[in-house]
């Protein structure tokens, strides 16, 4: 895999001239998001989002496909959301009660749950626990290079916060291009050594 620096590298370049789409993106996912938690139950249906989300930005980095705010929205229009509701409220469960036991065990299952949106992203029916499953397994090894590449945003996160939360739309598409760079090698790294696994997108 290419080392951290060279992903966030690659993540810039890549967005290249379409910052403002992204940029536009990220705006209506956040606005869109706080409308959700702020209801009793609209929580439910931010994991369908964030699935939908993950495709587009995989899509982007493996064919340079336009961006379309509605993909945002693509589990909805298939009708596929109870998996990635269930998987959401699973991962949130696992983290937060991972968060509770000083913390550290909830940075652990953090990273090696992280890939269990571009999973469901790549392959839609997948069942649940093979999500899971798949996702540590694709993280083994991995984890402490996966926590490393979050810290290296720390810094453009404060100097977000002092942006009073602007900056963030501009960090937020970086992030999510380097984390989409980060899925797609570790996928790629998997089908050398598992060719044919039915896991692996091609």
């Amino acid at each position: 895999m290419s080392p951290n620096g060279e992903i966030t590298s690659k993540a810039y370049a890549l967005l290249g001239g379409n910052w403002g789409i992204f940029i536009v993106l990220e705006l209506i996912f956040t606005i869109l998001i706080s409308l959700l938690t702020a209801t009793c139950i609209g929580f439910l249906f931010i994991p369908p989002i964030v699935v939908g989300m993950r495709s587009i930005y995989l899509n982007y980095l493996r064919y340079g496909s336009e961006v379309k705010i509605a993909d945002m929205f693509t589990c909805f229009a298939d009708g596929k959301i109870i998996n990635p509701i269930v998987v959401g409220l699973l991962k949130d469960i696992i983290v937060t009660a991972g968060l509770a036991l000083l913390i550290v065990p909830g940075i652990y299952f953090a990273c090696r749950y992280a890939l269990v949106y571009y999973i469901m992203a790549d392959r839609e029916d997948i069942e649940i626990s093979e999500a899971f499953k798949l996702s540590a397994e694709m993280m083994e090894g991995r984890k402490w290079k996966y926590f490393c590449l979050s810290c290296r945003f720390i810094g453009w996160g404060i100097l977000s916060v002092i942006t009073l939360g602007i900056g963030f739309l501009f960090l937020s598409p970086y992030m999510e291009t380097a984390y989409a760079i980060f899925y797609e090698e570790v996928r790629q790294d998997v089908a050398s050594r598992k060719a044919g696994e039915a896991f692996i997108t091609e």
